[in-house]
């Protein structure tokens, strides 16, 4: 009949083997300072044994696709900075991975484009003369 076998060690510790019917060892506990313990040990086992679930290492299990973690303030600062490079204001705006595909602008696109004010011209200041006099050449 399968059994608990408790032992203590050189060290003075206790220890417990689980023995098979068949003789063999099947597990062996860590060391307990205390027989109390390891008493106690093989208590809590014999109860949460009975509806202990096996768990199969050997096979893989399917992991979920690991989704990109992305904070709510970077997805936000992200998407504007995509809509504004796309020219558009709404944040209701769809973004494509790619640009459509070529067609005529119609007029109402053309009216509806705000036109570009040209740059302002740039006026160069005035130079002001020197106030120390040019140096005289050296002789050689």
């Amino acid at each position: 009949m399968a059994h608990f076998h408790v032992q203590k060690t050189k060290s003075g510790e206790f220890r417990f083997e689980l023995i098979a019917n068949n003789g063999e060892t099947i597990a062996v506990s860590e060391t307990y300072k205390l027989k109390a313990k390891a008493m106690k040990a093989i208590d809590t086992i014999k109860s949460i044994a009975k509806a202990a679930k096996v768990v199969d290492g050997t096979v893989p299990v399917k992991a979920a696709p690991a989704k990109p973690v992305v904070k709510p303030a970077v997805k936000k600062v992200v998407k504007k900075a995509a809509l504004k490079a796309v020219g558009h204001k709404s944040k209701f705006a769809i973004l494509i991975s790619k640009p459509p595909a070529a067609r005529p602008v119609t007029q109402k696109e053309v009216a509806a484009k705000p036109k570009a004010s040209k740059p302002a011209p740039v006026i160069a200041a005035p130079t002001m003369p020197s106030a120390t006099p040019p140096s005289e050449p050296t002789a050689t």
